[in-house]
Order: C-alpha cells, then sequence, then structure tokens
C-alpha cells in the first residue's frame, strides 16, 4: 500500500506532468526535419515516458516504473542536445541515419550548457 507522503507525490508529479502537456499540446512546426521539430519530438517522449513512470508508480511497479528512468533521461537528454547543442551537420547525421551521438558525449555537452546558464 502506497504511503500518503508517496502518494502526494505522485499526485504532484502528475499535476506537473499535466501541466507541461498544455505547454506543448498543439505545437505546430512547419519543417519536420528542423532542430526545434527533432527536440520536441524527443521531449514529447521524455514527456510519455514520465507518464507512464507516474502509472506504474500508482500501481505499486516501483522496479517497472524504475526502468523507465533511463528511457526518460536518455530522451530528454537527447532533446535539449539538439535543441541547444546541435550543429546543423549534427542534425543531418541524425536524421540521414536515425542515430544520436553516444550518450557520455550529449551528457558532457549538455552538463556543460546547464552549469554555463547556472540550471545546476
Amino acid at each position: 500500500m502506497i504511503n500518503k507522503e508517496l502518494m502526494s507525490r505522485i499526485n504532484y508529479a502528475n499535476h506537473f506532468a499535466n501541466l507541461l502537456f498544455k505547454q506543448i499540446r498543439g505545437i505546430e512546426l512547419e519543417n519536420k526535419n528542423s532542430k526545434d521539430s527533432i527536440a520536441l519530438r524527443s521531449f514529447a517522449i521524455a514527456h510519455e515516458h514520465f507518464l507512464a513512470i507516474i502509472f506504474l508508480m500508482r500501481g505499486e511497479f516501483f522496479s517497472s516504473s524504475s526502468s523507465l528512468l533511463r528511457c526518460l533521461y536518455e530522451s530528454y537528454i537527447r532533446g535539449l542536445w539538439v535543441w541547444q547543442s546541435a550543429t546543423e551537420s549534427e542534425i543531418e547525421v541524425v536524421l540521414d541515419t536515425g542515430e544520436f551521438p553516444k550518450l557520455s558525449i550529449l551528457d558532457s555537452v549538455v552538463m556543460r550548457y546547464l552549469s554555463r546558464e547556472r540550471c545546476i
């Protein structure tokens, strides 16, 4: 049985997820291969993983919910990298191959960006 504090946090996470959805719902981008479009798709996938984690936690499937954390993290990092750091040639590689740089490379680039912006 989920205790009250955990349920409160799950409900807060759900509220936050709904606020995020309201912000991104209906965003239309003209160029489906643009940097913004690719980033938005990555963020949408991360959001979907976030919702799945909430759903699984409500059902007390804690191990299954924690297994999605890496998926959520990778989707978010890819989106942030595309949005803030990727060059046009790097975007072309992603579009041509469907593959992103290794996560360790993305991590270091994103961490430099976040520290520069004083987000961490």
